[in-house]
């Protein structure tokens, strides 16, 4: 369950940073990606769980890591304080039923598909794949849902839908 929540926080973070923004950029910011913001940039410790860092980086993308572990990939847009994201990629590593996946990134549609294989390959009929299909859709719709959040100075915070992390410039 703690992953879980780490993850939605994550989760939450990634969609945050894609989505709230609609500011365009003004051609000032050569090298960096429309509606970032240079404030962001750099990697971020969590202050209630260290072992978390996020990296903003400044086309546009982040990644998440867990114990120094790349564990999650998405984008976001940026300004005025808040942002949005979305989550692109998590790691097989991280996922509870990452035991039973081949090892590598995987977004929302390669994951239901990797499942749907692997519950095949194990002798599942149709009707009991759909059944784990659609019990297995809500947990990876939250895992891959969007967030949002708020950034001043060296602190930001990141709400999603089970909660709220706050993470502080390394």
């Amino acid at each position: 369950m703690n992953k879980i929540m780490k993850l939605l926080g994550f989760t939450a973070f990634v969609t945050v940073i894609a989505f709230s923004m609609t500011a365009c950029d003004d051609g000032t910011k050569s090298g960096f990606a429309a509606n970032t913001d240079p404030v962001l940039y750099g990697m971020w410790r969590g202050i209630d769980d260290p072992s978390s860092t996020i990296t903003i980086n400044s086309n546009g993308t982040f990644t998440v890591a867990d114990g120094g572990t790349p564990v999650i990939r998405g984008t976001y847009t940026a300004g005025g304080g808040s942002f949005t994201g979305g989550i692109n990629e998590i790691n097989s590593i991280y996922l509870d039923y990452g035991l039973f996946l081949p090892k590598g990134w995987y977004n929302k549609v390669n994951l239901m598909q990797a499942c749907v294989t692997y519950w095949k390959q194990q002798g599942l009929n149709d009707y009991q794949v759909s059944s784990a299909t659609q019990q297995l859709q809500p947990e990876v719709d939250r895992m891959y849902s969007a967030i949002k959040g708020t950034y001043s100075g060296n602190t930001m915070s990141i709400t999603f839908a089970d909660g709220r992390m706050s993470f502080a410039r390394m």
